[in-house]
């Protein structure tokens, strides 16, 4: 998949780009564990990761475990699929790619709501700044 410029964006809910690090683990159903990403920009209803991979994994369902790079906020079992996923061509070199991929949450108790919401507030960035590291991500694209 390759994204371009005339891309609509289907989202319903506003996605906050991360003050900081913070990390995705996926989980498959028998919640063996699957990969890792680095949260570019998350919401109520899902989430935008960098990671490394091999191949293009959309359409399955699985749990996403969220955390910050301090370990101090931690939101798990989070059921999800995976939307797109994407080779960021740029960043890529080899047999591994570097990827990106949108996740979509669903069935979310309230407690999970909950979680969420204290996670997005502690860790999103305010409108027109960049993240820590300088390394400003756009959210719409």
């Amino acid at each position: 998949m390759v994204w371009g410029k005339n891309q609509k964006d289907a989202r319903k809910t506003k996605r906050f780009r991360i003050n900081g690090k913070a990390f995705a683990a996926f989980f498959n159903p028998s919640e063996d564990f699957v990969k890792m990403g680095e949260i570019l920009d998350i919401s109520e209803a899902g989430v935008g990761l960098r990671y490394v991979g091999i191949n293009e994994q959309t359409g399955e369902s699985s749990q996403l475990e969220i955390f910050d790079s301090d370990e101090q906020l931690q939101v798990g079992k989070l059921p999800c699929r995976v939307v797109y996923d994407m080779e960021l061509i740029d960043e890529s070199q080899g047999l591994l790619k570097v990827r990106r991929c949108g996740v979509q949450f669903f069935k979310l108790s309230e407690e999970q709501v909950a979680a969420l919401r204290a996670f997005i507030e502690t860790h999103k960035l305010e409108e027109g700044t960049d993240p820590p590291d300088g390394d400003a991500q756009p959210v719409d694209r």
